[in-house]
């Protein structure tokens, strides 16, 4: 990346506008003039396949190059929407002195920026903002390389923009962090500089006809990407050769697989005075700097020379890169050194480097010859890398180098002559180039095909730009993570949409997930989606679909979990959609329909059911459900029917079912027996489940038996725990209602609508002792009137103590700009059924977790913190340290709860609970598959790099462990427990000591000395990814003594050779090696001894994936790219023996963390 700060100054005009500026006095003219003279003449036409972008401008011709510029509307995708939107804004950068901030010659390219401002954002949710580049792309032209260069300002940037409420928008207040991506391969982290623009300047290939350059928002969507200016300009076909691919495609054709990343390009002998060279100089628009940039640290012992004749290029042999004539007419001579960095903040690390030196003598000698040697130093002495070149004026000499790694920071070049040569050395130009890989893959064509049709039609309200799923999925998709990725989830549910389904989701054959619940499409279920047969959940509730279920092979949904259709207009039988299920099938809501006939006995055959929600149809004949055998069962519902008959009977102890519910029906018989059993035994459903019970409101069953046996049976109800039979409406009700207060107690207690529906105590129901205890009441109550007032007053005095803790509380928040929901303490108490032992999910040093179902339906996760006297310090740590957090791979809060002591934290459910209990529950009924752990690292890796470098104020979480890495219902993990968290200075390191963590996971240097850095959680998250492909735990004192420690166990596999032995064997080989070896090799370069060796996370996710958010195929992506091992070891000298009493230390420092 370049930084303007490094090229050369212009003069410019700070008041214009825009870019390109009408002339407005003389002076101007003669000064363009004059200028065009030196530069020469310039031409309005740019040439064929130029693409120049003045964004946020409204273009027009520079008179610097003389290329024709446009704005961002011919090749942003959906500029119209966003402007509509208001995410689309513009803006000017603010102007310093040239000695402040020089900046390149045509500086007009950067008084104008488009904003894509994340205040808007969230109206339609959009994951990148996309320029669509096109290219003249052939079969034979496949491997032609482009130059792509793109210009970021600084974040001093203005606008007149307001927000939708009129208020002037304050670009301070967002984050200028953003991701910069090319098709599919992440490029760069961009971040604003203050007062310094920047560049990046990449040689690519194209995929196809057109080039997609991308600005991706951080993950939150609080980030604010902006852009300056954006070229394309094709190059000759055999310029910048690389590594090639032969794909066959019917014809074989070769392709460029990676990138180039310009790290610098320096005219040699140019004059520093003049602007840098580029079009109509240089044909092909490349950018050539004087020698006198701060990136190169230049030696002595030269001196600038340039040829005193025109130099006649025609007449030369021209090397590939055909260089310009104005750059190959001066030259360094002398012995030539210069230095330069590697690295370049924000980017992903080059796998490797090529250097082009050109070499042509402008001063040449009759019958002498030049030859010079040209040398490499990365700080271990010089290595002859190109010896005998020669230097003449009868041809350029181009050397392109080969492919180079450097491990070093940076490298020193040195140009001298050799011993043959009679003169000096000479060097006309240098360019410098990392390397990288690039991702040359899209969408699967049928995948990408059948939802770019579908966004069309709703191109105003969907996320559309760029690619479906690279470099990262459109908000509305879910992708997988092969190459190239197929589309397996749509999520548009409350979208407002219409029409018919669309026929092409039938051809995405690995989509998983489709919920289109909330909108009103209308018409009939497409016959494509027989095809669907991997898909797991579909949800078309509520909306206007009809006719007739298709006819469907049988089981052609297989794999399908939950079907809910419900709340649509479907009507005939439901046979054909029986067949089409399978066993797999849980979840079955077919409710507010108009099916009709009778229920197919097919249906007996889904023995995975839990719940089936037929209610609302016109369903007719007997209810022929095999109860005992749908032994999965929980809820039945077939309300608001046509059913009739006997109601099927159930034995309770062999069963799941909780509730059916056959409301608005025809039965008129039951066996009563069956369904009271549980009633009989005195059965309560214990704290924690749902009551069993039967709803029979409004059928025709007129008679009851054995009703004395009931009431002799039946224990003291209570409203909540009590299971419930419910006949009101039915004939027997009737009959009950007129014998009013004749009528007995279990006769009262059938007879309600609602199970929450309260009946009298059975033990004074009927009699006159109700009357003589309310006269018993009436005379204590006079003797116990005082001390009710006085508990009274007490109470009081306890509310307005607890009120004003929780005011105290919410104070102290409000100081730091803290503000979570309040839940009350009854409602949490409710939620857990009184903070039962059966709803406590885990238990921490910070207290215990329940599991809570709220009022309207949410469950979430309630953690109680122990009462101590650091309570109200760590309650209010963890609730300004998360409050407002908001990333897919950390648990969000969703409120607090303050009750004198009490302290509690309510955050979102996972109902996989924690990643310890996968991998290590001796009770666990499923084996975490290889993709889940793949995944699980990559999740834990995500949340790590937006804690340690995306929020702000950056964190370090300090107590990352298996124990707090929770799994959602697909198992994504979710980083928790944030107790521990601290915020990370500016300093690299702290001390702290108060030494918190857990024994096994936390780095030797917190152990031993109490520094806290980014780097103690790496060293966490390495040994947890060895937990994770191992099975093992860090410390197992069960196992034999030199297989204690997990680590030291991988170490010796390591250096043995052996490391695939530590895969899970539970996994029973189902796992790809390069995945297993390339998680296990990251583990061990993250739990390295030495922090300084250790990778950050973000190089952590340039290793699995190289880019935060891009869903791809790790190996595919990452298979050439090891990580650096070189440094694994504590130290490459060390004997075994050695390294074992270096173990044995480390374990004790372990063993004697509490």
């Amino acid at each position: 990346m370049i930084m303007m700060e490094d090229l050369q100054p212009c003069e410019h005009d700070p008041s214009a506008p825009t870019r390109f500026r009408q002339l407005k006095n003389l002076s101007i003219v003669l000064e363009l003039f004059v200028l065009n003279l030196l530069l020469s003449n310039v031409s309005s036409e740019s040439p064929q396949g130029f693409v120049s972008i003045d964004c946020g401008g409204i273009g027009g011709v520079d008179p610097v190059t003389g290329l024709d510029w446009t704005g961002d509307w011919e090749r942003l995708e959906a500029p119209g929407e966003l402007e509509r939107e208001g995410v689309t804004i513009n803006a000017t950068h603010e102007h310093y002195p040239i000695a402040a901030a020089p900046v390149i010659d045509n500086l007009k390219q950067l008084t104008t920026a488009t904003i894509f401002f994340p205040g808007n954002i969230n109206r339609v949710p959009r994951s990148k903002f996309c320029y669509n580049l096109p290219v003249d792309f052939t079969v034979e032209n496949a491997s032609r390389s482009y130059l792509l260069r793109a210009t970021f300002p600084s974040r001093n940037l203005t606008t007149t923009a307001r927000d939708e409420n009129r208020k002037p928008i304050l670009l301070n207040a967002y984050s200028t962090r953003f991701y910069f991506t090319v098709d599919s391969t992440y490029v760069a982290t961009i971040d604003l500089l203050e007062k310094i623009p920047q560049i990046v300047e990449l040689i690519i290939s194209a995929l196809d006809d057109h080039v997609l350059v991308c600005l991706v928002p951080l993950e939150d969507r609080s980030s604010m990407p902006v852009i300056s200016a954006l070229e394309l300009r094709p190059f000759a076909v055999t310029m910048y050769s690389r590594v090639y691919d032969l794909i066959n495609q019917g014809n074989g054709r070769t392709v460029q697989t990676t990138y180039l990343w310009l790290l610098g390009r320096m005219n040699l002998g140019g004059d520093p005075t003049l602007p840098s060279l580029r079009y109509p100089q240089d044909p092909f628009d490349r950018l050539w700097f004087p020698p006198d940039i701060n990136i190169w640290h230049l030696g002595s012992g030269y001196s600038s020379v340039k040829n005193t004749t025109v130099l006649d290029l025609s007449r030369l042999q021209l090397p590939d890169l055909q260089p310009p004539e104005a750059v190959m007419s001066t030259a360094w001579e002398g012995n030539v050194t210069f230095a330069t960095n590697l690295s370049v903040p924000g980017a992903q690390e080059p796998a490797n480097y090529y250097f082009s030196f050109l070499l042509y003598d402008v001063n040449p000698t009759r019958n002498r010859t030049r030859f010079v040697d040209i040398f490499y130093d990365e700080g271990n002495g010089f290595e002859l890398a190109y010896p005998d070149e020669e230097v003449t004026d009868r041809k350029i000499n181009q050397i392109w180098s080969k492919s180079m790694s450097f491990i070093g920071d940076s490298v020193t070049v040195t140009v001298r002559p050799n011993r043959s040569s009679m003169l000096p050395g000479m060097i006309n130009a240098v360019e410098l180039y990392g390397e990288f890989s690039a991702l040359r893959k899209r969408t699967v064509e049928d995948d990408a095909r059948a939802v770019l049709n579908f966004s069309r039609n709703f191109a105003s309200q969907l996320d559309e730009a760029g690619d479906p799923c690279l470099p990262i999925a459109w908000a509305w998709l879910v992708c997988s993570i092969e190459l190239p990725p197929r589309v397996t989830q749509i999520n548009l549910t409350s979208k407002g949409f219409g029409g018919e389904l669309p026929l092409d989701f039938g051809g995405l054959s690995r989509l998983t997930v489709l919920d289109l619940s909330n909108n009103s499409f209308s018409g009939p279920l497409p016959n494509s989606f027989a095809n669907l047969s991997a898909m797991r959940e579909l949800n078309l509730e509520r909306n206007e679909l009809s006719g007739e279920f298709p006819t469907f092979a049988a089981n052609s949904w297989q794999n399908l979990e939950t079907l809910s259709l419900s709340q649509n207009r479907f009507n005939g039988s439901l046979s054909s959609l029986i067949r089409a299920l399978d066993d797999t099938i849980s979840h079955l809501n077919l409710s507010s329909n108009s099916f009709s006939g009778s229920i197919p006995l097919e249906i007996n055959n889904l023995t995975n059911l839990q719940d089936l929600d037929l209610s609302g149809n016109q369903l007719s004949g007997e209810l022929r459900l095999d109860l005992p055998r749908l032994q999965n069962l929980q809820m039945l519902n077939m309300d608001s029917n046509n059913l009739e008959g006997r109601v099927p009977d159930i034995s309770w102890g062999n069963s799941s079912l909780e509730v059916v519910s056959l409301n608005q029906n025809n039965f008129t018989d039951m066996n009563l027996a069956t369904w009271y059993q549980c009633v009989l035994d005195g059965k309560i459903s214990g704290q924690g489940s749902r009551p069993r019970g039967i709803r029979l409101v409004g059928n025709r069953i007129q008679n009851i038996t054995i009703l004395r046996d009931l009431e002799r049976n039946m224990p003291h109800p209570t409203v909540f725990t009590f299971p419930f039979i419910l006949l009101d409406g039915n004939p027997f009700c009737n009959n009950v209602r007129s014998k009013k207060s004749d009528a007995t107690y279990v006769e009262s207690w059938l007879c309600r609508r609602s199970e929450y529906e309260q009946v009298p105590d059975p033990r004074t129901y009927g009699t006159n002792s109700d009357r003589k205890l309310w006269i018993i009441i009436s005379v204590v109550l006079s003797g116990v009137l005082i001390p009710v007032i006085c508990l009274t007053l007490f109470v009081l005095r306890r509310m307005m103590r607890r009120t004003g803790e929780l005011q105290q509380i919410q104070e102290a928040l409000a100081k730091e700009h803290v503000k979570p929901p309040f839940f009350r303490y009854d409602e949490l108490k409710t939620a857990t059924h009184g903070f039962s032992k059966n709803t406590i999910l885990g238990k921490g040093g910070f207290g215990t977790v329940y599991r809570a179902e709220l009022q309207d339906g949410s469950v979430v996760a309630v953690k109680q913190l122990k009462p101590t006297e650091q309570n109200m310090a760590d309650f209010l740590k963890e609730m300004v340290n998360i409050t407002g957090i908001k990333h897919r791979n950390l648990i969000q809060l969703k409120g607090c709860c303050v009750r004198e002591k009490q302290r509690m934290l309510v955050y979102e459910y996972a109902e996989n609970k924690s990643l310890a209990e996968a991998l290590w529950d001796p009770e666990k009924h499923f084996v975490l598959s290889w993709q889940q752990r793949l995944k699980i690292c990559l999740d834990i890796a995500r949340g790590l790099t937006y804690l340690h470098e995306e929020l702000q104020p950056r964190m370090v979480h300090r107590d990352i462990k298996p124990q707090n890495i929770l799994l959602d219902k697909d198992f994504n993990a979710k980083i928790a427990d944030f107790g521990l968290v601290r915020p990370a200075t500016s300093e690299d390191t702290q001390v702290t000591f108060n030494i918190g963590g857990t024994r096994g996971y936390c780095s030797p240097e917190y152990i031993s000395e109490g520094l806290v850095s980014d780097k103690l959680d790496v060293y966490s998250f390495g040994v947890v990814v060895l937990e994770i492909v191992s099975g093992r735990r860090c410390l197992d004192f069960k196992q034999a003594e030199n297989e204690i420690f997990l680590r030291h166990l991988a170490l010796r596999f390591y250096e043995d050779g052996k490391l695939l032995e530590l895969v899970d064997p539970e996994l029973m080989g189902n796992y790809d090696e390069d995945e297993a070896l390339l998680l296990l090799h990251t583990a061990l370069a993250c739990s390295q001894l030495d922090t300084k060796r250790r990778p950050t996370m973000s190089q952590v996710m340039s290793i699995l994936m190289k880019h935060t958010e891009v869903a791809i195929d790790i190996v595919n992506e990452m298979k050439s790219q090891k990580p650096d091992l070189h440094f694994i070891l504590e130290d490459d000298t060390t004997t075994h023996q050695t390294r074992k009493e270096n173990d044995d230390s480390e374990a004790r420092s372990f063993l004697s963390l509490s």
